[in-house]
């Protein structure tokens, strides 16, 4: 029905265009996502930094053929202290989240590390951008290598068909629709994303003009000039730009020509909500990512009642698994690349926002000590603590008595000779706890006590 209408190069005809486009978002490549889900957008970088900045501060713990490792001399140790010559152990793991973050793909390479100032390491991990790393499979969808390309040049690295054993480790998240690569939880959002960058973009058009949505110029045709021409149109535009539109003109009283209408096409920024529209995409954006809005100011439909709680939330759900399964799977490569058994653990006593639930497990095991549940030494265990000697032994308060004790029994007892209620109780220590017999506790009994 608009047909006649697009045969000309007039204003309704420009707006039929912008109302007729359909929406465009962003393209699931490393790239744009990286440019509109992490440069550009403030929210989704928040969450990637913070995320990647708590698995990187979380302390590890070495064990080497089941034998925890304390020495930093350990060539291990040195390892983890630095990767490679290049970078530290936090901006190292601070790179990897950041790649599985943004693309859902992080490539570690593993080599042997060379002789140079003083490191005498056997082994260098190095982050690899994903975008340069390429996936090759067969048929069926078996990676048969990687290809690396940078600067024009191309490095192989194979894959063991039966092993999958490679110098690079691909660190991937999960992904329904694709079997050699991860999906990105940009990719997620990216329509929350895109949502959020559009609503800046928007509210900065509304700051540059005076806080007014757009709008037209309806000319009221006279039959003198019945319409515009093409460069009426033009020189109108012209002025607009200049005399109207842009943040120089805001404030300024304007005047419209004579037989000019304007004409709104937009709703105001109050019926637009549009500030309602961003929290609501910034929302999703942390959802994908598993942090917690809470943490951004926005306490509405939020289950927690502070920050530490928040903070508890995001390590316990988010950061945690992120960073056992990461130290798990690089353990699991140098494992095989130093043929020992290589286990690298969080150490999560060390973790401060975690105090909140150590304190309540410590809580419940000293009220188990309390009631005799467990020992001690199970107690000390669960709060992290070494064991201590003859600490094996279950507690129980001395107001409890079990419901079979004979209360007339030790009465009749007491009346007799200290020596022969001592030995009596002996006796029934031996027959009850030690499993002897009878006749068997007595002769022990009588033993202990002619002896001494």
């Amino acid at each position: 029905m608009f047909q006649w209408l697009k045969r000309k190069s007039t204003p309704i005809n420009l707006i039929l265009r912008q109302i007729s486009n359909y929406a465009t978002w962003t393209q699931p490549d490393y790239s744009s996502l990286s440019q509109e889900g992490y440069i550009k957008n403030v929210v989704a970088h928040h969450c990637i930094t913070r995320i990647s900045q708590a698995v990187a501060n979380i302390p590890t713990l070495l064990s080497v053929n089941g034998k925890e490792i304390e020495d930093d001399k350990h060539f291990l140790n040195k390892c983890l202290d630095r990767p490679n010559p290049r970078e530290s152990y936090e901006v190292f793991m601070r790179t990897v989240v950041m790649h599985k973050l943004i693309s859902g793909n992080s490539y570690i390479l593993t080599t042997e590390a060379m002789l140079r100032g003083g490191r005498d390491g056997k082994v260098e991990l190095s982050a690899l951008r994903p975008d340069r790393v390429t996936i090759v499979a067969n048929t069926f969808s078996i990676p048969e290598k990687y290809i690396y390309s940078i600067n024009g040049k191309v490095y192989e690295y194979k894959i063991d068909p039966i092993t999958y054993e490679s110098e690079i480790l691909h660190l991937k998240e999960p992904n329904p629709l694709d079997d050699l690569y991860g999906l990105s939880p940009i990719r997620a959002a990216a329509m929350a994303v895109d949502q959020h960058n559009e609503a800046g973009q928007w509210n900065k058009a509304l700051l540059e003009n005076s806080a007014k949505p757009s709008g037209l110029l309806a000319f009221k045709g006279t039959k003198e000039t019945p319409s515009l021409d093409e460069n009426q149109v033009t020189q109108l535009r012209e002025l607009i730009d200049k005399r109207i539109a842009g943040r120089s003109n805001a404030g300024k009283v304007n005047a419209i020509p004579f037989g000019m209408e304007w004409v709104q096409m937009g709703m105001s920024p109050i019926d637009m909500d549009w500030i309602n529209g961003k929290n609501t995409s910034a929302r999703d954006i942390c959802l994908a990512f598993g942090y917690p809005a809470y943490l951004l100011g926005m306490a509405e439909g939020a289950t927690f009642t502070n920050v530490a709680e928040a903070k508890l939330s995001l390590y316990e759900e988010t950061v945690i698994p992120l960073t056992q399964s990461i130290l798990a799977e690089i353990s699991h490569q140098l494992t095989r690349k130093l043929k020992m058994d290589i286990d690298i653990k969080p150490d999560l006593d060390q973790v401060s926002a975690l105090m909140p639930r150590r304190e309540v497990a410590r809580k419940n095991a000293r009220d188990d000590v309390r009631e005799g549940i467990i020992s001690i030494n199970e107690a000390r265990e669960e709060s992290g603590y070494k064991p201590k000697p003859n600490a094996d032994d279950l507690l129980v308060p001395v107001n409890k008595l079990p419901l079979d004790f004979d209360a007339e029994g030790l009465n009749a007892r007491t009346e007799k000779d200290p020596e022969e209620v001592s030995k009596s109780i002996y006796i029934d220590y031996l027959v009850k706890q030690a499993g002897y017999s009878k006749e068997a506790a007595e002769l022990l009994a009588n033993k202990a006590y002619e002896d001494g």
